[in-house]
């Protein structure tokens, strides 16, 4: 099994650690929001949890390339990226009570999905890489619907769009899918991803949205 990754693997734990000591410390900032604070701590305390086991070499399969697949990755996603798109719904101020159960559903079926796209190596994965970027479709619709695009809704939403879209690219061109790159280049990609979509837009939000 490939090793370089490990590293890229404890340094982010390290980040992420630390980042969910700073906001805790950054939620008693006055007029920080409380449950957005919240979530950046859940969401990096999360993250900190999944790069540890991945740093430990557990849980992994072997892909038709002779990579390893951290597929737990997935696994977190589905709690971290789950409370993460809640947060962006509160922030576009989303009042509707089944906009608000939709949207963590369809998280949590974007990344199982994504799970077993990257458990299974055989030529089934992309089923449900399939089904998993038909529910991100619908989940890209449900968080946007209704939602005025001007000032920071705008910028939300192009955020999203361009960052969270890169997660699925990453996945075609790792092992995971086309094997175009090695899990070591996947793993700095998506520990980029991680620091733009978790780190850097917790710090966004909690700055630019205030106590209400």
């Amino acid at each position: 099994m490939a090793g370089e990754e490990l590293l890229v693997f404890w340094i982010m734990a390290a980040i992420f650690g630390i980042s969910s000591i700073m906001f805790s410390l950054l939620s008693f900032r006055s007029g920080a929001d409380e449950f957005l604070s919240f979530v950046d701590i859940i969401v990096a305390f999360v993250t900190t949890i999944s790069y540890v086991l991945m740093a430990l070499g557990f849980l992994t399969v072997t892909s038709i390339f002779g990579e390893p697949i951290y597929w737990s990755r997935w696994l977190f996603y589905m709690a971290s990226c789950s409370l993460l798109t809640v947060s962006v719904a509160v922030v576009l101020r989303h009042t509707q009570p089944v906009a608000l159960a939709k949207i963590p559903i369809l998280t949590m079926l974007v990344m199982f999905c994504g799970f077993l796209a990257a458990f299974i190596t055989g030529i089934e994965r992309w089923w449900f890489f399939a089904f998993s970027s038909i529910a991100y479709i619908a989940l890209l619709i449900t968080l946007f619907k209704g939602v005025p695009r001007e000032g920071m809704n705008s910028q939300l939403m192009w955020f999203i769009i361009i960052f969270w879209s890169l997660f699925p690219l990453v996945f075609l061109l790792a092992p995971t899918g086309f094997g175009l790159i090695t899990t070591f280049i996947a793993a700095i990609l998506y520990a980029a991803l991680d620091v733009i979509t978790k780190l850097i837009y917790g710090l966004i939000i909690l700055f630019r949205v205030k106590k209400a």
